[in-house]
């Protein structure tokens, strides 16, 4: 659904094969930046590759089909200050993050947060919420991760991540 144009030709001066590519933002691995939401805030080049690798704390929330991810939930699943905070969900029935849970991730100063079958927005609220929250996290300077898979794979608490975006810069 992300299509990808690529274009052939030859270079004048040597003859040599040439591509150019066309394509929207969406590549690399699918990351969001505060420029989505702010035209002063930092788009993907301008934010620190340091921002999608370190260490990260796996969030198995698949026991909580349907319902709300606490602060509690992630501070039993051992996350902190600087971490990578990597959740799944069940795809069946998928839980949501609260405003309480947006707010204490922002004031726990994670570096990053990815979820996978995880909604942003309790059941029933209008979509426009889902859109607040992603705003909400990355104006406050987090990164989103948006819609990794195979996250369930993870087998240790904690894992070294990386997850480099497509380093594109608004023109």
């Amino acid at each position: 659904e992300r299509p990808i144009e690529l274009q052939e030709f030859f270079h004048s001066e040597d003859g040599s094969r040439m591509h150019f590519i066309q394509s929207q933002t969406h590549n690399g691995t699918h990351v969001e930046a505060a420029y989505k939401y702010s035209e002063t805030a930092p788009n993907i080049a301008d934010t620190p590759l340091e921002t999608y690798m370190g260490e990260a704390v796996a969030c198995n929330f698949t026991h909580k089909p349907g319902a709300a991810i606490t602060p509690d939930d992630f501070r039993d699943a051992g996350v902190r200050t600087g971490d990578i905070a990597l959740a799944w969900g069940s795809p069946d029935d998928k839980p949501h993050l609260t405003v309480e849970t947006v707010d204490w991730l922002i004031e726990t100063r994670i570096k990053a947060l990815g979820m996978e079958n995880i909604t942003g927005h309790p059941p029933g609220d209008p979509d426009d919420v889902s859109t607040n929250y992603d705003a909400k996290i990355l104006l406050a300077g987090i990164g989103l991760i948006d819609a990794p898979t195979g996250l369930d794979q993870i087998k240790k608490p904690r894992v070294f991540f990386i997850g480099l975006p497509v380093r594109m810069r608004q023109v």
